[in-house]
């Protein structure tokens, strides 16, 4: 094995290390993000809410999108930016936050059926596939999806539907 080729190897586990580092890193901070919304409490704390009469339901929806909303502003931002792969990086981060929410349920609001992590996940595939510029990602996306959420695979991405 030549030298240059030791070295690409090396780079590319390295690389491979820290993309998967910041992805972690992404989804932990959706998680956290959602599993701290509290409805409960930001109902009693704001009077402006209880003038306007605003459902508990209501509220928590408005909230969770919220806090996809500006997980998705990078996202978006990134693809104004022509940065595909921060772009899919980040989408995959949201997408792991949005899987280990639903999985681990530890707000209790949320254990109640209040939102459907599913329908956002979706939702989220699909912003991220209508700024993508490099066909090389949706594969990438579907490889990633298919290992990480096998169950959720079957209706989020299938690059037949998006290729050609």
């Amino acid at each position: 094995m030549n030298k240059e080729s030791m070295t690409k190897n090396i780079f590319s586990s390295y690389e491979k290390s820290v993309i998967s580092q910041v992805l972690n890193e992404i989804a932990e901070s959706v998680f956290d993000d959602l599993d701290s919304l509290d409805v409960e409490n930001d109902w009693e704390d704001d009077e402006e809410i209880h003038q306007k009469d605003v459902d508990p339901e209501e509220l928590a929806s408005r909230m969770y999108n919220d806090v996809m909303e500006s997980y998705l502003d990078v996202l978006r931002e990134y693809q104004n930016n022509s940065k595909d792969d921060s772009a899919t990086i980040q989408c995959m981060g949201i997408l792991k936050g949005i899987y280990k929410f639903e999985d681990e349920r530890m707000n209790d609001l949320f254990e109640l059926g209040l939102y459907d992590n599913h329908k956002k996940f979706k939702q989220v595939i699909e912003e991220w596939r209508k700024g993508n510029t490099d066909p090389r990602n949706l594969i990438e996306m579907d490889k990633f999806v298919m290992k990480n959420f096998p169950e959720w695979h079957k209706d989020s991405l299938i690059i037949e539907k998006y290729s050609g």
